[in-house]
């Protein structure tokens, strides 16, 4: 019987009330805390193709749009990232839990793969581990999104903020987006696309003999992760599942009620699978068990189905909220 079947999940997770302080804390540069057996993705990161289960390089010269399956729209530049690029970054942000973006953060590379699971410490774990740094390094993403939009207005539109805020962020966004704020405005009250770039690893700086990390997250992601529009997933069960199905926890968990009906050629791109139409057959099979892996984790109820190339009825099971 495999892992997944055997496992109880008792684990649970919930947001902080919503006391003035953590209303506050929205605006400010810093991560909210989640807990430790979590990893917390940003809702346009966990529904758009920018984490591919493909591991042929691609680059993108100029930004490229990719399927964001939601609101908002996201272009991308750089060499195409992977799902273990994902697992990296969100291992690195889990360390920045409750920190200033503008603040470094000094990490030992052995601790980084031991906490990703890659536990032998060989020449090919950390050859791995460098050149996926050096993807998220190159990486940037244009994005459009209301929530991240709106974040970034209430920063700009209230000075008082400021005070509880980093000097060296406000300072950034000030220099900025100032001279934009009355755009910013009227795009939202309008509803208008207004892209905003952001990176993944702003410096990635190394000592070699240390075996130490330097490294910087944009201080921009925070306009992602407010802890609102974010989602949370166990790293217990994603270590559990193979990249797609990975992506596919993350996917179907960022909704609150029903997922979409959507056609299979939607999760292809959601998967970054460069399956084609010709062997579209053998990834709807592929699909099928990736679905059928996270109904038996019991993070989907059953009674979903793939019919006439679409995915109908899935229920994500969100986990256990804290008394």
């Amino acid at each position: 019987m495999a892992a997944y079947e055997t496992m109880r999940y008792n684990e649970t997770t919930s947001r902080p009330k919503k006391t003035p302080e953590s209303m506050l804390l929205q605006y400010q540069e810093r991560l909210n805390y989640w807990p430790d057996n979590y990893y917390e993705q940003a809702n346009p990161l966990a529904r758009c193709g920018i984490f591919s289960i493909t591991h042929a390089r691609k680059d993108y010269t100029n930004y490229t749009p990719i399927r964001l399956l939601g609101e908002g729209n996201i272009e991308f530049k750089g060499q195409r990232l992977t799902v273990f690029d994902e697992e990296v970054f969100l291992q690195l942000l889990v360390y920045c839990r409750g920190m200033s973006l503008v603040k470094p953060l000094i990490i030992n590379k052995a601790t980084l793969l031991t906490d990703l699971r890659l536990t032998n410490g060989s020449g090919k774990n950390y050859k791995r581990l460098s050149e996926s740094l050096d993807r998220l390094d190159d990486a940037k993403i244009r994005i459009s999104s209301p929530a991240a939009l709106s974040k970034l207005f209430t920063i700009l539109d209230r000075p008082e903020l400021a005070q509880s805020m980093s000097p060296d962020f406000v300072s950034m966004v000030s220099e900025r987006f100032s001279a934009l704020k009355t755009e910013i405005g009227v795009a939202l009250k309008n509803k208008q696309e207004f892209y905003i770039s952001v990176g993944f690893i702003q410096n990635n700086a190394e000592n070699r003999t240390a075996k130490k990390l330097i490294i910087n997250i944009d201080p921009l992601m925070v306009l992602l992760f407010d802890g609102t529009n974010t989602t949370r997933t166990s790293k217990e069960e994603r270590h559990l599942l193979c990249p797609a199905e990975k992506r596919l926890l993350t996917f179907f968990l960022s909704h609150a009620n029903n997922v979409f009906d959507m056609h299979v050629s939607s999760y292809r791109e959601l998967l970054g699978s460069e399956a084609q139409e010709h062997n579209a057959r053998k990834f709807t099979g592929e699909l099928k068990k990736w679905v059928s892996t996270l109904e038996r984790l019991q993070r989907i109820e059953p009674g979903w189905s793939v019919e006439n190339g679409k995915v109908c009825n899935i229920r994500p099971i969100a986990y256990e909220k804290q008394p």
